[in-house]
Order: structure tokens, then C-alpha cells, then sequence
């Protein structure tokens, strides 16, 4: 990533990914800049590397290669919920082996409740993590995501999870009693803000 781009700053995209759900993919940032104020701002920007060009092609692969190794070891890729399998890699979500059919913003929406499941989430709170805090839309918006979400990955109560809304609140996913609820971390209840 260089941080020099025509309409923004490698710090303004390392924000976007460091602020979305699921995966959080390596970046090396690649540029001109050599103060090391910017070494220091790259860094603390979320670029897991920061390399001044020209850069050596054999130190470019290293620091690549060092990087992967590193990225494999940072946790799961799957989360697995109350018989559900979320696949961060593959952006696919399962039950009874049956994938979902999800958009890419419903998708970053279920992904973020299933690593906040029993949490009271406000719908202001997923709207700043799922659309981000310059998206020009609307609470309804994550009403709708959230009733395709129910509809599409059986969280209507019907299975052993289930996405409650809290009135005036936000939403929480739930695990039904007595289904599969020793597979849920346990969280608060209080609304992320």
C-alpha cells in the first residue's frame, strides 16, 4: 500500500480495513515517505510493516513472507456457534451444512454478531462498524439487514440461535435454551456504543 494515493491516504484505506469485520488482511505499506514521524504515523495506522522505496526486492519478499507466517497465527478463521459455521476466509456461513446466500454488507453484519454473541448491540454502534462512520445511510438500514439476516440464517428463534431485537435498544443473538448454548462465549448485556 503506498500512502501517497490520488484521492486519500494509505492511512485513510488502512482505517476502513482495521475498522471492518472478519478479516483483517496484512498490509505492508510501500512509499517515499522516509521521516520518521511517517515510519511512526504508517505504523500506528494499523500497516503491520513500513518500507521505504526503493525497496530491495530480496528484503521485500522476507518481510512478505515474515508477514504471512505471522497473519496465520493471529486466530480462528471460522467461528463456529451454535451449530453455524462462519468461514472469515471464505466469506461463506453455514448450518445443517446448508451455506447461506448473503451480500457482502450482510455478510460483515452477521460476522460482527457472531463475535458478539449475548452483547445488546445498538443500532448506531453496528452501523458505524459494519457501514462505517462517513456511510450516508440510515438506522433503518441495519433494521432491514438485520430482518434479511433472520430470514436468511434461521435466527428467528426456530433454530438455536436467535436474533432478538430489544426495543428501542438495538439487537442481541441469543442462544435458544437448552440449544447449543455451551458453544457461546459469554458476554454482557449492555449496548456497544
Amino acid at each position: 500500500l503506498d500512502w501517497m494515493l490520488p484521492d486519500g491516504t494509505g492511512g485513510d484505506v488502512l482505517d476502513w480495513l482495521r475498522h471492518r469485520p472478519g478479516v483483517q488482511p496484512p498490509a505492508i505499506v510501500l512509499t517515499t515517505l522516509a521521516d520518521e514521524a511517517q515510519v511512526v504515523d504508517g505504523l500506528n495506522s494499523g500497516a503491520d510493516d513500513y518500507l521505504i522505496k526503493p525497496a530491495r526486492p530480496a528484503e521485500l519478499l522476507a518481510r512478505i513472507s515474515a508477514l504471512v507466517r505471522r497473519t496465520r497465527s493471529r486466530g480462528p478463521q471460522v467461528l463456529s456457534l451454535g451449530g453455524y459455521r462462519v468461514d472469515l476466509l471464505q466469506h461463506r456461513i453455514a448450518f445443517d451444512g446448508r451455506s447461506a446466500e448473503l451480500t457482502q454488507k450482510e455478510f460483515d453484519l452477521a460476522v460482527y454478531l457472531f463475535q458478539n454473541p449475548h452483547v445488546l448491540l445498538s443500532r448506531e454502534h453496528l452501523l458505524n462498524r459494519v457501514w462505517g462512520k462517513t456511510a450516508d445511510v440510515t438506522t433503518r438500514t441495519v433494521d432491514t439487514h438485520i430482518s434479511r439476516l433472520r430470514r436468511k440464517l434461521a435466527l428467528d428463534g426456530d433454530g438455536p440461535l436467535k436474533l432478538t431485537p430489544v426495543y428501542g435498544r438495538g439487537y442481541r443473538l441469543d442462544a435458544e435454551s437448552g440449544t447449543g448454548e455451551d458453544d457461546l462465549p459469554e458476554g454482557g448485556a449492555e449496548v456497544a456504543h
